[in-house]
């Protein structure tokens, strides 16, 4: 009593490129999981994802080291455990461009409806939720009270419920929003950055006509109909490239960024070497560190 907590830390990445571990024995999937949770433990900037029918882990990092030292990590921890790892493979967003239509949808059973839309998110609350501010602190930025918000998940989408009476159904809501925020409709690559807002809603009072699964549906079915009735885009991750590299081998070194799709913001020379800042998608970037090496004869650093 009266003992103040420490404050949660805070990340400002979050995993871009990912692995899929499968361990070459179904009987060691026990043991998998606990090493990467150990990992996860040691490294809260991994993440890890549990496909139970693939018997699949798939293993988030913020690039090709990082996931390369994650790994040696997990051979290390793991011992005898024989565990097969895919190429890495790069993670896309998908978000709306506007606000969508509202959309009324009822459940299977024809018992429950629900009047909802999406509408992107604001700035300054995907601003707080990249703090990693308390849900609290979110509310202001988008207007309502905290009691309005209702889930917030790791990919910056807001659930917000302004309408009565869903307290009954809250889990179903929540968990029909969660669902379907991992699996967007252009391409099954996670929503980010989606405010759904849930303005109306009427539930049948009969207990075995709400459950959870009628609910979920229902919701995750509403969010789709209302993505679909706006423009959708496909987010990228991008590197920001800092890059110090001596002037006779500034043209090689940036030849090499540029034809991988990248941008060159800034150039400064300094005491004989040039400072290069600039942008570059993280899908161009595999095997970028061994060519900058080969091209300035190991004179470059990034």
């Amino acid at each position: 009593r009266g003992v103040v907590g420490f404050e949660s830390a805070g990340y400002v990445v979050e995993p871009v490129m990912t692995v899929a571990l499968e361990p070459r024995h179904a009987t060691d999937l026990e043991r998998l999981a606990e090493v990467l949770e150990r990992l996860v433990v040691e490294d809260p900037s991994l993440m890890t994802i549990a496909d139970r029918e693939t018997g699949q882990y798939l293993l988030g990092g913020i690039g090709e080291l990082h996931l390369e030292v994650a790994l040696s990590f997990l051979r290390e921890y793991s011992g005898d455990l024989d565990v097969s790892v895919s190429k890495p493979i790069v993670a896309y967003r998908e978000t709306i461009v506007g606000n969508g239509r509202t959309v009324l949808v009822k459940s299977l059973n024809k018992a429950n409806m629900f009047q909802m839309r999406v509408e992107q998110l604001e700035k300054n609350a995907v601003d707080a939720l990249d703090r990693g501010d308390a849900q609290s602190e979110v509310a202001p930025a988008l207007g309502v009270s905290v009691e309005r918000v209702w889930a917030v998940d790791r990919f910056r989408n807001v659930l917000v419920v302004l309408t009565e009476g869903l307290d009954i159904v809250r889990d179903g809501v929540i968990g029909g929003f969660s669902w379907v925020c991992k699996s967007g409709p252009l391409c099954m690559e996670p929503l980010r950055g989606v405010k759904v807002v849930v303005s109306d809603a009427d539930v049948s009072q009969n207990a075995s006509l709400q459950d959870a699964v009628q609910v979920m549906r229902t919701v995750s079915r509403g969010v789709l109909g209302s993505c679909l009735s706006t423009s959708m885009a496909l987010l990228e991750p991008v590197y920001r490239v800092d890059l110090h590299v001596p002037v006779e081998w500034f043209g090689k070194c940036a030849t090499s960024i540029t034809k991988r799709r990248g941008r060159i913001k800034n150039a400064l020379q300094k005491a004989g070497m040039t400072v290069v800042s600039g942008f570059g998608p993280v899908a161009e970037t595999f095997g970028l560190a061994a060519e900058l090496r080969s091209v300035s004869s190991g004179h470059a650093f990034w």
